[in-house]
């Protein structure tokens, strides 16, 4: 069903959206030791003693990560948001940026829809509550975002109530109009 999403193996879940197939929430974690980094799922968990933590690239403006004008992209919240902190963040491109935002719950119904707009360059990171003008996530929900302007880059941080053990997911646009 379009916009319905479900979790097959906690934490990491996977979404089908508007009949695109199956999109895995990204994990992305880095060691903390030698400079390497290694990604995916549980690489560097050791469990309650925690995780080695979270390191990002620097994002060429060209990388598939940024949302262009008219193209939609994709998270999916975390399995369950009382054990999590979801964060969303933006960073727009060169000519600032607008987008739209809706969230959905795991049948594909709408539950808020937001707009927003930022200057050129701009950074933000809000909890998922603020970002959503007051309207707490669920678990597994999607969220569309919709660049109406502009380009940005716009991930979900979500980090562990218990461990602090932090994961990032980048929102990948599935389509758009060129």
């Amino acid at each position: 069903m379009p916009g319905h999403s479900k979790c097959f193996r906690p934490p990491r879940c996977d979404v089908t959206l508007f009949g695109k197939g199956r999109v895995s929430a990204l994990e992305r974690q880095a060691s903390s030791s030698a400079g390497s980094g290694r990604s995916g799922p549980g690489a560097h968990d050791a469990g309650a003693a925690g995780t080695a933590g979270l390191t990002e690239d620097t994002i060429d403006p060209a990388d598939a990560r940024v949302i262009n004008t008219l193209f939609t992209a994709f998270l999916v919240t975390p399995a369950d948001p009382s054990k999590t902190r979801f964060n969303i963040g933006v960073r727009s491109g060169f000519a600032g940026a607008a987008l739209t935002a809706v969230l959905r719950d795991t049948n594909g119904v709408t539950i808020r829809t937001v707009t927003k707009t930022y200057q050129p360059n701009w950074f933000e990171q809000v909890d998922s509550t603020s970002f959503f003008g007051g309207t707490a996530i669920g678990g597994n929900e999607s969220i569309a975002i919709t660049v109406t302007s502009g380009s940005a880059i716009v991930y979900g941080s979500t980090t562990d109530n218990t461990t602090n053990d932090p994961n990032i997911q980048f929102a990948t646009a599935l389509f758009g109009v060129a």
